[in-house]
Formats: structure tokens, C-alpha cells, sequence
């Protein structure tokens, strides 16, 4: 039996694989742990340390994360670790499916991938989101590949990963009886033709089903350890369906909002592939432009919708996005200096353009500046299409198309890294980015501070205080907590009680009998 050979593309695809991990767990603890996200690593801190557990609808994260607490000590960092190497692994669906989807643009897509600032930020929160994604996308790409006992496993992770695989399942589901129905109204032998996809029930499907079957019942109880841990994935389609009966929280302001600051990559080139300049008579671009509006208009309709929820619909976006660019770089402009000069000229210009967009929004500039802005907006965006113009009249059009379109490409891949960081919670104003799944604890590492300098001012030691909560019942804080060996959530305390160290929301005086000095901390900042 021969080894495959080791290739380039090969070698790019480990390389982007890298990027993607390491800009995962870069300063991955950071940021606290919010309370959605601390509820979660709670319930895996207590499966650690044998304590009873609500599995709740997301067990397939409580059990990976809940073995790690086992073993190691339970950190802000470990608590992400599952969803951040689960994000990176995503790259692997565009590797699978390289030759379907065009060597080309599936190297394009997994860069796309590991960049894109939602998957970025989702890939670096503590919940099943991300987990969901990856396993179902590595499970349709398996399908594809006709893989059926990895398809299996990737199946069973994909259902024990909770509710946030349902939307997904929906959208990429219409899609393909979009393109089944399609096909056979046209009277087609089912087939994608650019991806050769052969009938679907040509698959070794018993076989599939045994391996999915045996891993969902080995990982769903951490190899029987913990049986009960497979109730959640039997949760996870209620309390999707549950989330149809919410009032929303989540406006249709902050949704688009979210698209149109952090997205620009999928939003630009993945419209202008599904809308603007589609491949003529191409199956697997129908197939994206379907499943990516079906995708979106469920996270915005669906009453219990987050702005993390568009995910799902970022990822055909993406890929969309990725064979436009595919298809122009095959493209062979004349000449091709030209084109090179010209992208280079429309970057900086447009450059110029974004910082007196920036100059403009700043609400304490004086009427007269803001006016010179202006005009200095216009000016640059004139010079643009002036120069665009010029070079396609004195030398040739492709030249022309050819470096605006490399020049707005590179403009947005620059936005896109600059929205990759802030995403990611790295920035200045971590409060104040959207992909967040809660309220940004400002305090959090001043306020574990306060508490360990009291225990060992009171007792010697930093772990060892009686610490009393009183009347805030916050995931957040009892995860911040968690080292502090006594600690005591309430509702009410008697008149007479004398607590050493009391947390309670703002308030002027206890009503104790005994005198405490207080301090401020801001337990939940979130944006406007």
C-alpha cells in the first residue's frame, strides 16, 4: 500500500489550520466568564468533582469540559479549550471537500474560515455553538466523502452538542431538498454536478447508524461513567422548539448591526458571488445562496435569537465568498502590472476613505472640520473611481476590474483582521462587542483580588474566608468564586448575622447589626 504523498496544499491547509488554533487561544482566558458561559463550566466543575448535575440541554459540553476539570484545575482557559479547538477543527470541512468544491477556493474558504471574526468569537466562548457547527459540518462533509463510521461519530457529537444544532440541521436540510426538488423538476439524473454527489441512498447506511449508535452511547456517558449524561441530547430539540414561545430580547437592530460591522467579508464577496455575478448553471453556488438566506432569516425570525446565531448563516457566505475570489484569480488581466498598481492604489485610497468615515463619526468635532471631512470623504472616492475609470480607458477593462476588485479585496481582509481582534474580545472595549452570549464582568479580576486579600488579612490564607452572597444570584460570580472553599448564595440575612465578607447588589447600608465598609465593582457592563 502506498503513503500519500505530502503536498503543498497539504502543507497550506496545516498551516491555516495553525492560524485558526493559534489566534483561538491566544489570551483565551482573558476576558471572565460570563454568566450563560458560567453556568455551563458550573455544571462541568461539578460533574468533576462528583456532585450532582443538571446536564441541561448542552451535555455534549459539559461532559468534554467536565473531563478536563477532572484532571486539570478548572481555569477560564480550560473552560473555552473544548470550543476553541472545535472551531479550528472546522477547517478540516473545506479539506474534505477540496476537489468538489475547487482546490482553489476551499484553500480560500478554510482561510476565510479561521479568520472570520464570528467564528472566531464563538470559537472562544463556553457553550455547544461552535461544537454544533463543526461536527454537523464534519459529518455532511464525511457523508459526501462516503466515510460512514467517522460520519457516525461526528453524527453523535453533533446531537449531544444541544439545541444550537437544530437551526443548522433546518437550514442545511432545505437546501439540500431545494436542490433534490430542483432536479428533478428539470428531470436531471440526481447529481451536483460540479460536485459529483451521487444518490444519497447509495450509503452504507446500516453501518453508519451502528457507529452512531455506539459513539453516542460511549461519549454521551463518558464510556458509562456518567449515564446520566446522555438526557441532554433528548433535551436539546425541546428547548430549541421552547425558544419559538420567548419574547424577544435580542433586536433586529443589533442583528444587522452585527452583520454590517464585523462581517464585511462574507457580507461583500459572499452577496456579490450569490447575487451579483453568480456562476451560470452551477449547482454548488445555488446550493450556498439557498441554505445561507435560509440560515439567516431563522436566526432572525426565531424569537429567542442572539446575534451569535447568524453563524450558521456566515458559513455558505463564506464559502460563496470564496469562489468568487477563486474565480477572479484564475482571471488573467492585460496587463497585469497594471492591475497590480492599480489594487495597490485603491487600497490606500480607500484607506483614506475609512479614516475620514472614522473622522466623521466623532460626535465632539467642531461643524467646520466635519465639513472638511466631508469633502475629503468625496474627494477620495472620486480619486478612486476617477483612477479606475482612466485605467480602463487608456489601457484595458479586465485591468481595471481586475485590480479594483483585488484592492477592495485587500481593504476588507484588512477590516476583517481588525474585527478578528476586537471579536475576539481583545480589544480596548471588550463590553462593548456584540458576539458576546452575556454582560462583560468589568470587575472580575479586582473583585477575586478583594476577596483573596481579605482571607489572608482574616485568616492567612487566600481560599479559606466565609464568603456570604447575598441577594445576587449571578453563574458569573459563583464562577469567580469557585476556589473560595465557603461560600453561601442567599436571599436574606437575619438582623443579628455577622458575616466576615458579605457581596450584595449596590445599596446604601446592610441593615445588620454590625458596621461593614463596602466597595464598588461593576459585575455586568454590556453595550448599548
Amino acid at each position: 500500500m502506498r503513503a500519500k504523498k505530502w503536498t503543498v496544499e497539504s502543507g497550506l491547509y496545516l498551516l491555516i489550520f495553525l492560524l485558526a488554533l493559534a489566534i483561538r487561544l491566544i489570551h483565551l482566558g482573558k476576558n471572565p466568564l460570563s454568566d450563560a458561559e458560567a453556568d455551563l463550566a458550573l455544571r462541568a466543575l461539578a460533574l468533576a468533582r462528583g456532585q450532582s448535575v443538571e446536564f441541561g440541554a448542552q451535555s455534549g459540553y459539559v461532559l468534554l469540559t467536565g473531563s478536563l476539570f477532572y484532571f486539570f484545575r478548572a481555569t477560564n482557559v480550560l473552560a473555552r479549550l473544548v470550543p476553541a479547538v472545535a472551531g479550528s477543527l472546522l477547517i478540516g470541512v473545506p479539506f474534505l471537500l477540496r476537489e468538489q468544491f475547487g482546490k482553489k477556493a476551499a484553500l480560500l474558504f478554510a482561510f476565510f474560515l479561521a479568520i472570520d471574526p464570528a467564528f472566531l468569537a464563538v470559537s472562544r466562548q463556553a457553550n455547544s455553538l461552535i461544537l454544533a457547527i463543526a461536527f454537523l459540518l464534519l459529518a455532511a462533509a464525511c457523508f459526501l466523502k462516503k466515510q460512514p463510521a467517522i460520519f457516525g461519530i461526528f453524527c453523535a457529537l453533533a446531537f449531544l452538542s444541544g439545541p444550537d444544532l437544530w437551526p443548522g440541521l433546518l437550514s442545511l436540510a432545505a437546501a439540500g431538498a431545494f436542490i433534490v426538488i430542483r432536479k428533478k423538476r428539470s428531470r436531471e439524473r440526481f447529481a451536483l454536478n460540479e460536485m459529483r454527489l451521487e444518490n444519497p441512498l447509495d450509503f452504507a447506511w446500516r453501518k453508519a447508524l451502528a457507529w452512531f449508535a455506539a459513539s453516542f452511547l460511549l461519549l454521551g456517558t463518558v464510556f458509562f461513567f456518567v449515564p446520566a449524561g446522555i438526557s441532554g441530547a433528548v433535551a436539546s430539540l425541546p428547548a430549541y422548539l421552547s425558544g419559538w414561545e420567548r419574547i424577544p430580547k435580542t433586536s433586529f437592530q443589533r442583528i444587522f448591526v452585527a452583520l454590517l460591522v464585523y462581517e464585511a467579508l462574507g457580507l461583500v464577496f459572499g452577496v456579490w458571488g450569490a447575487f451579483v455575478q453568480p456562476k451560470k448553471g452551477n449547482d454548488p453556488d445555488r446550493f450556498l445562496r439557498f441554505w445561507a438566506i435560509t440560515a439567516l432569516v431563522l436566526a432572525v425570525v426565531y424569537p429567542a435569537r442572539r446575534e451569535i446565531d447568524l453563524i450558521w448563516g456566515m458559513f455558505p457566505l463564506l464559502g460563496l465568498a470564496a469562489r468568487l475570489i477563486a474565480r477572479w484569480l484564475e482571471s488573467e488581466p492585460e496587463p497585469r502590472w497594471i492591475a497590480y498598481v492599480l489594487a495597490l492604489a485603491v487600497t490606500a485610497l480607500s484607506i483614506l476613505t475609512w479614516m475620514n468615515m472614522i473622522g466623521i463619526s466623532n460626535p465632539m468635532l467642531p461643524s467646520m472640520d466635519l465639513q472638511l471631512l466631508w469633502i475629503r470623504l468625496a474627494a477620495s472616492l472620486a480619486v478612486i473611481a476617477i483612477v479606475v475609470l482612466l485605467v480602463g480607458w487608456g489601457w484595458s477593462v479586465s485591468a481595471a476590474k481586475s485590480g479594483f476588485v483585488w484592492g477592495l479585496a485587500t481593504v476588507v481582509l484588512l477590516y476583517t483582521f481588525s474585527a478578528n481582534w476586537h471579536a475576539a474580545g481583545l480589544g480596548p472595549h471588550p463590553e462593548a462587542e456584540l458576539w458576546r452570549t452575556g454582560p462583560y464582568a468589568a470587575d472580575a479580576d479586582l473583585l477575586v483580588k478583594t476577596v483573596g486579600d481579605l482571607s489572608s488579612q482574616q485568616i492567612g490564607e487566600r481560599t479559606g474566608v466565609d464568603v456570604t452572597v447575598l441577594g445576587v444570584p449571578s453563574s458569573g460570580l459563583e464562577w469567580l468564586l469557585r476556589d473560595q472553599n465557603n461560600v453561601k448564595f442567599v436571599d436574606s440575612l437575619s438582623v443579628d448575622a455577622q458575616p466576615p465578607l458579605v457581596i450584595t447588589a449596590h445599596q446604601e447600608e446592610l441593615g445588620l447589626a454590625a458596621s461593614y465598609s463596602g466597595q464598588d465593582f461593576v459585575l455586568q457592563q454590556a453595550p448599548a
